[in-house]
């Protein structure tokens, strides 16, 4: 979807080219040209951005006395590291899948589990904690992806099904 279009609102007020039929109190039919719609979509774009999403996140967490930890994503780009060689490495954005510790792992369940795996100071990964817990995570995500299919939904742009 492209929000830049979505954002530009039309500046000319027009009317629409066919008349519509509209019914007064008195019962009777008036034909009137009704104005076109100004693409007006701030609300949409709002409710689908990811800043929005991460203040909803932090208000529930203070809410509910939950602790909620800011990541620095210049720092730690867990998007390109591989825990098994300890690199960044920057991948295409069309491959949707990495091969880490001969497992094929799907790129974005793989950032949110080594987001999940960091150290105190938020910055680099718990490397005992990523070898510990990968064969568990490799196998939820075989059964997640086993489950999307057999259940038929389909998500192109991350599993490419």
């Amino acid at each position: 979807m492209n929000f830049k279009a979505l954002q530009k609102k039309s500046k000319k007020t027009e009317r629409q080219d066919e008349a519509t039929a509209v019914k007064q109190k008195d019962g009777s039919l008036k034909m009137v040209c009704k104005y076109k719609r100004k693409k007006r979509y701030g609300r949409s774009i709002k409710n689908r951005s990811p800043g929005l999403m991460q203040a909803d996140l932090k208000t529930k967490a203070t809410q509910y006395g939950i602790p909620y930890y800011e990541i620095d994503i210049h720092q730690y780009r867990a998007s390109q590291f591989h825990h098994d060689t300890g690199e960044y490495i920057k991948p295409a954005l069309n491959e949707r899948f990495k091969t880490i510790e001969g497992c094929k792992v799907q790129r974005d369940l793989y950032s949110a589990f080594l987001i999940c795996h960091t150290d105190d100071t938020l910055t680099a990964p718990d490397f005992k904690a990523c070898h510990l817990d990968f064969t568990h995570f490799v196998k939820m995500q075989d059964t997640l992806i086993q489950n999307m299919k057999k259940c038929g939904h389909t998500m192109k742009s991350c599993f490419g099904f």
